[in-house]
């Protein structure tokens, strides 16, 4: 059946359809009578304006042109300030292969600049064991200047304390350089500082110890701590960096915080570490290796979440991972990933996913039987053995 037909003018929807006799004949084999002519509203009264008056509508015949004059010239200014799409209809695949070709090889070009004098940084440090304090200064400066402003907001300290908020026996002298918190003594800040730097947890920069203060420490109170944890946290630092840049491959040894800046994607050869010493394989695109792709089809080596760091796990290890290259706490067994080990362990714990089947029973059965193996294992991944300590949970 046909749909029905409107007999209001299609335009303004006042006036009568002039076709509606027709359409009406054709769809219902009759004449239908003829609607009586509907008047048309009485214009609106026209405002005053102070300025800028509207052109009146252009004249001409017709009932379009004298009603919607204005309208077509409010059409006609849109038309002129229409972007014009014609250049963007269609884009060359090879134009813009070229373009992504162009910012690669920029990007490279950087990392490999960057790369280079942080990679000499690093490597004056690994062989300086007692550089001077003023060499060590000018390197945190360095280093405090390129990490990250924080994006949190810094919280107001509503009052002002009179002791140590830590230990409660110091007075709080240790005013925060850089956003003004005074809330502990010169050696909590000390410990504080050093806390974090023996636990590697100084990305992007050190805190301040007020509670929800993401501000970074002043360069001015790495003078609280020993010169030789200074040094360490540069080499941390140096380490983290160069781990971010494409271009470098970790070294193999387990305690080497050194590497090796590989230019060619497809290189694959052995290379003596400059910092340890070790002759090892060194290779950019280790998924191309048979080996590796059956580890990754097994599970028993995974990708980080974050940046794609290949990673393998010893039995009787936690699930909670700490990526060499990108530094982000993830979970080996459901890719979550966080910002700290105490956020993604509370986690798992709660949701039953910190240990593989068998694994915490595995660690604690050779925590007993082999406490010679078992620290080794803990050693053998970064983890200082502490006989004092009871691992468990969930």
């Amino acid at each position: 059946m046909n749909p029905g037909t409107d007999l209001n003018c299609l335009i303004c929807g006042i006036g009568v359809n002039p076709n509606a006799a027709a359409l009406l004949q054709a769809q219902f084999g009759g004449a239908p009578p003829a609607p009586s002519p509907v008047p048309p509203p009485p214009a609106p009264p026209q405002k005053r304006r102070k300025h800028n008056p509207a052109p009146a509508p252009p004249s001409g015949p017709g009932l379009f042109s004298s009603m919607f004059g204005g309208v077509r010239n409010f059409w006609d200014a849109e038309e002129d300030v229409q972007p014009d799409d014609s250049k963007t209809l269609f884009v060359d695949p090879k134009e813009l292969e070229k373009q992504h070709a162009a910012e690669d090889r920029k990007r490279e070009a950087k990392e490999k600049s960057e790369g280079e004098k942080t990679e000499q940084a690093l490597l004056w440090l690994l062989n300086n064991k007692s550089p001077r304090p003023t060499e060590l200064g000018a390197i945190v400066t360095e280093l405090f200047n390129q990490a990250p402003e924080p994006t949190t907001d810094i919280p107001v300290q509503t009052e002002t304390f009179s002791e140590c908020q830590v230990c409660f026996a110091d007075d709080a002298n240790c005013k925060m350089k850089t956003c003004g918190h005074c809330n502990c003594c010169t050696d909590c800040m000390a410990r504080h500082m050093e806390i974090k730097i023996k636990e590697d947890d100084v990305i992007p920069w050190i805190c301040c110890p007020f509670p929800d203060c993401r501000a970074k420490v002043a360069p001015e109170h790495f003078n609280l701590i020993t010169h030789e944890r200074v040094r360490e946290f540069c080499i941390i630092q140096y380490s983290k960096i160069l781990q971010r840049n494409s271009l470098w491959v970790n070294c193999t040894s387990k305690n080497c915080k050194f590497g090796f800046l590989v230019y060619d994607a497809n290189f694959s050869g052995r290379v003596r570490c400059k910092a340890c010493g070790k002759n090892q394989l060194v290779t950019r695109n280790a998924e191309q290796d048979d080996s590796i792709k059956e580890l990754l089809k097994s599970g028993a080596m995974r990708k980080c979440p974050k940046c794609g760091e290949l990673t393998m796990k010893d039995k009787g290890l936690c699930n909670i991972i700490n990526c060499g290259k990108c530094s982000v706490w993830w979970n080996w067994q459901t890719r979550e990933t966080g910002n700290s080990q105490r956020e993604m362990k509370n986690r798992a714990r709660d949701r039953g996913t910190l240990w593989e089947p068998g694994e915490l029973q595995y660690q604690q059965r050779l925590e007993r039987t082999n406490p010679e193996e078992f620290r080794k294992l803990l050693e053998r991944n970064g983890i200082k053995y502490d006989p004092n300590y009871r691992r468990g949970g969930r």
